[in-house]
């Protein structure tokens, strides 16, 4: 499984001036699906791009000198097969509509496969989105993030996305701005 874009490798061939290479997504053991036609290189590679997600790709070379051409592998296509988008994933603690947190939350959330990465975002604005000057965080591949310095009595609302180059899932199942979550600091002490 691979990414939006990949490069098609191959053995040099004795004799060959140039090669000729496809790649399209009809198993049929031939050139010519999707609109593709053979291209022409004189590289031992080849760059297949742009891919779309979760889709098989089938591909084939051929060598080229001024006698005639030969296919790979006793003309055997190779497949691979691109990565779909993140998929679906949850927001774990604090739950929703917490009360009484201190000026350091933890929050959490499950995996999304296929994600290359996890963003969050905290504001006090309730309006379902990253709120200036709040901004998408990028946290890898962590499935928590501390939040510090948070202020006394004040409610904070936070979402979590996952991305790859395919797209963008927001926690609890949306690919748009999702459900956003909400807890609420403790008081100053009276």
């Amino acid at each position: 499984t691979i990414l939006n874009t990949t490069t098609l490798p191959w053995e040099p061939s004795a004799g060959a001036s140039s090669y000729l290479y496809c790649y399209d997504t009809t198993n049929d053991d031939k050139c010519g699906a999707d609109n593709k036609a053979w291209l022409s290189t004189t590289n031992t590679y080849a760059s297949a791009a742009p891919l779309t997600k979760d889709t098989t790709y089938y591909w084939q070379v051929k060598a080229v000198n001024s006698f005639g051409t030969i296919e790979a592998d006793d003309k055997a296509w190779w497949d691979f097969k691109t990565i779909p988008s993140p998929g679906v994933f949850q927001k774990g603690t604090p739950a929703d509509g917490a009360t009484g947190l201190s000026a350091s939350v933890t929050i959490t959330w499950t995996t999304s496969s296929y994600a290359d990465r996890y963003e969050y975002c905290f504001d006090t604005s309730n309006d379902s989105t990253c709120t200036a000057p709040a901004v998408w965080t990028n946290v890898g591949t962590a499935t928590t993030a501390n939040l510090t310095s948070l202020s006394a009595s004040t409610t904070y609302y936070w979402q979590v996305r996952s991305t790859n180059v395919f797209g963008t899932m927001y926690a609890d199942g949306s690919e748009t701005t999702g459900t956003w979550h909400s807890f609420t600091t403790m008081d100053l002490p009276t």
